[in-house]
């Protein structure tokens, strides 16, 4: 599914990603509310915003897995540094072939991102992600975070992306 809303599209992707957001594993443990929700959910999310000169592109892809508890564990996987000569292999949703990877620069606006949404007792994943190496920003992949934590914890994609969207103008 994508979405267009004033200068921003958000493709909602079906389909497993294949963009592997790297091995190095960031995680972060902040109190959450009880979740009855069973089972696993995975989303993508790919994000554009034309803004001037610069478009503003990021590619996110994880899972939710709900507990009892009273935690919410967020576990953000990177790469290392942007890779700025880096060849694009993930075809992208939105017109344009992405670089797999989640670097580095980019975890701690994730993080925020995620836990900016997120208020649910589980387990959150970000495992898969694929970056412009010169569109690509700590604010676009502040926005994926948001908009991929809406897509995981709501029931209906399109209406979570929409009302999140109304925020990034």
């Amino acid at each position: 599914m994508i979405i267009e809303q004033g200068n921003i599209r958000v493709a909602v992707l079906a389909d497993e990603v294949m963009a592997l957001a790297g091995r190095e594993v960031t995680v972060t443990l902040v109190p959450a509310k009880p979740a009855a929700r069973p089972g696993v959910r995975r989303a993508s999310v790919e994000f554009h915003r034309r803004v001037g000169g610069l478009p503003q592109r990021a590619m996110l892809g994880g899972t939710m897995t709900w507990s009892g508890g009273d935690a919410l564990r967020v576990e953000v996987l990177t790469c290392g540094r942007i890779e700025l000569d880096a060849a694009p292999s993930y075809a992208g949703a939105l017109g344009r072939p992405l670089v797999p990877g989640l670097p580095a620069e980019f975890g701690a606006a994730v993080t925020a991102g995620l836990l900016a949404e997120a208020d649910q007792a589980g387990t959150m994943v970000v495992d898969r992600a694929a970056y412009d190496p010169v569109e690509s920003s700590i604010v676009a992949f502040r926005a994926a975070a948001v908009l991929l934590a809406a897509v995981l914890l709501g029931s209906d994609s399109g209406t979570a992306i929409r009302a999140r969207l109304e925020t990034f103008r």
